[in-house]
């Protein structure tokens, strides 16, 4: 078992859902249509956990639910704001073709994957202020970013204080 997958097996537990989901999701043809591949510790918390919010702040940017809250419904638009960003020349982790979104604040923040290998599973992710050219890179993966997060011991410095303190919530509008 990789270092990825006992960081999402960490965040599952936390979460209270996992245990079985009740759809399928066409890895193939999700990455088809977003051409590029997923990180596998991204999968696996898609096919565990349902579309939701992590400490009533954090979506995960998963396959299936609301165009809001879908990797599938916002990821062209996110692409397109982040490489305005890079267009302007403003300090970005990533490069054009190679920073892909995967969580979502309330307040509007991005967190993206920066795509520096072949290998998605080594991929990193990095936090982009809401309507603001600030980042903050974590040097995690998704799910140990997520762990760390949740347990208090990653603190993202434009995130309010409010949401990285206190017990790790995981709350799901979805029908499961």
């Amino acid at each position: 078992m990789s270092h990825n997958d006992e960081y999402a097996d960490r965040v599952i537990e936390l979460t209270g859902v996992g245990g079985g989901a009740y759809w399928t999701l066409d890895w193939q043809k999700i990455e088809n249509s977003l051409g590029h591949a997923l990180p596998s510790d991204y999968k696996r918390l898609c096919e565990e956990l349902p579309p939701g919010l992590f400490n009533e702040f954090l979506f995960l940017l998963h396959p299936i639910g609301s165009e809001g809250e879908s990797l599938l419904g916002r990821d062209a638009r996110l692409i397109e704001t982040v490489e305005g960003f890079i267009e302007n020349e403003e300090e970005c982790p990533g490069r054009r073709g190679h920073i892909f979104p995967c969580l979502i604040t309330d307040n509007g923040d991005v967190g993206y994957w920066i795509a520096d290998s072949e290998d998605p599973d080594e991929w990193t992710v990095a936090i982009n202020e809401s309507r603001g050219p600030d980042w903050q890179s974590t040097g995690l993966s998704l799910s140990a970013f997520l762990y760390q997060f949740l347990t208090g011991e990653y603190e993202v410095g434009m995130f309010p204080e409010s949401v990285q303190n206190g017990e790790p919530v995981f709350s799901s509008s979805f029908d499961y």
